[in-house]
């Protein structure tokens, strides 16, 4: 008996700061499976392009290296909603699995305009629930480079939770889903 719950964890849209990009950490209390992201812009009512990056493990040393991120997981052009309201970018072509315990690192960019974020000094350094934690991160101020730490992304994070009593999620689930990384194994970025 497969159960599946689509869900959202949402950070926290305080904004107060920007730059093109921010990265952050997310490390799964469940098994999860990543679907998207949808994020807080300077920017409204303008079209604006954004790439999306994961790779294994903690973000944190990985800033300004882009070698080590590999390719978007998407690239996509979003119309801008401005300040205080989400705007909505496609899922990945491919979910980003994590299992319990284990740690992806997220990279949102923006060469068109600025993301919105947080400068964070409060007492904890993660968002999450039951499902998972989100850190707090850095912003980039340029693709790579320049990265500023203690911020936290203003982002809506779209997942699916899987609970399951006998098999693995299988595609058939998901409509023929594909997904990066594998429930037994992970990926390498």
């Amino acid at each position: 008996l497969l159960s599946i719950n689509r869900k959202t964890l949402i950070t926290t849209f305080r904004g107060g700061n920007s730059a093109q990009g921010f990265m952050f950490d997310v490390t799964a209390l469940n098994l999860l499976y990543i679907l998207g992201i949808d994020i807080h812009t300077v920017l409204k009512n303008a079209m604006m392009d954004v790439e999306i990056y994961s790779k294994q493990d903690t973000y944190f040393g990985h800033e300004e290296s882009p070698e080590d991120w590999g390719e978007p997981i998407l690239s996509t052009s979003s119309m801008a909603k401005g300040s205080r309201n989400l705007t909505p970018l496609l899922d990945f072509n491919s979910s980003i699995a994590i299992l319990a315990g284990q740690t992806r690192s997220i990279y949102v960019s923006s060469r068109t305009a600025n993301l919105r974020y947080s400068n964070w000094n409060e007492a904890y350094d993660s968002f999450g629930n039951p499902d998972m934690e989100i850190s707090v991160g850095s912003g980039i101020r340029l693709p790579f480079k320049n990265a500023v730490n203690n911020r936290t992304c203003n982002i809506a994070l779209k997942y699916l939770l899987q609970t399951e009593s006998q098999n693995a999620l299988t595609n058939t689930a998901l409509g023929n889903s594909s997904f990066v990384g594998t429930a037994a194994t992970g990926d390498t970025k």
